[in-house]
């Protein structure tokens, strides 16, 4: 069954069902994560429950995932409709004073990803509806480029949210007998074919809490360069947004060895 159709049929079930919200939940779907939070700023408390399906009997990856509200039932975001053992957490990462909806659930790839989002509610009729307003797969994931150079050196350069931009150069020395191997470098450390850096999929997404008050989102990324395995650094991004527009907080390269 397609995505568009079983959301077809997930807004078309509670459109007709006349039970109360905790049991408006469509068959085969169960209840991942529940946690409140005060979504339209009225100082009243909203129940906010995480749902999915099971892509197989008793399997742990989780699709469809959707937020039950009440009577509306939200289908996440392509980039965080799915993914193994998803988080719910509930907080006005905004600052203005409603609560946010963030969702963040482990791909189960070799890369290590998440799949990630961020939505804002606002009531219309006694249902809601929610507008994302971050995701793992937004232009506004900090953006990874750069190349090996020869000297056995990358340069590696982040673009983040609010024209943040920084360039590292990463020494790649430790990994001399590897390149050497996979003929990358020659003995003398002369590059002996191009390696462009790339990598930009967030391994983690969490709200950064200081003094009890969220301050943003704090994302998580691995540059890699000759493979999949060959990850050259952490990189770890603080972003805050006021309003719609999101901006860089700090920004932090550290080389793996």
């Amino acid at each position: 069954m397609s995505r568009l159709l079983t959301i077809s049929l997930l807004l078309l079930f509670l459109t007709a069902c006349n039970k109360a919200p905790e049991d408006s939940i469509p068959e085969g779907f169960t209840v991942l994560a529940t946690a409140q939070g005060d979504l339209d700023g009225d100082h009243r408390p909203e129940t906010i429950r995480l749902v999915g399906r099971a892509a197989m009997p008793d399997s742990p990856f989780q699709e469809d995932l959707s937020l039950a509200v009440g009577t509306t039932l939200w289908p996440m975001p392509t980039a965080a409709a799915s993914g193994y053992e998803p988080m719910l957490t509930v907080l006005d990462i905004t600052g203005d004073g409603r609560d946010e909806v963030l969702v963040v659930a482990p791909t189960g790839g070799s890369g290590g990803l998440v799949a990630a989002a961020v939505m804002r509610a606002s009531p219309a009729n006694r249902q809601w509806r929610f507008h994302t307003i971050f995701d793992s797969e937004s232009s506004l994931v900090p953006r990874l480029s750069g190349s090996f150079e020869d000297g056995f050196t990358a340069n590696l350069i982040v673009e983040s949210p609010g024209g943040h931009r920084e360039i590292a150069a990463i020494d790649l020395a430790n990994r001399r007998d590897q390149y050497l191997e996979i003929k990358v470098y020659d003995a003398a450390g002369s590059l002996l074919k191009p390696v462009d850096i790339w990598g930009d999929g967030l391994m983690g997404m969490e709200p950064v809490i200081i003094a009890g008050e969220p301050q943003g989102l704090r994302l998580t990324q691995q540059p890699r360069g000759a493979s999949n395995a060959d990850r050259l650094a952490l990189i770890t991004t603080v972003i805050s947004c006021q309003g719609d527009t999101w901006s860089t907080i700090s920004l932090e390269i550290t080389p793996v060895d």
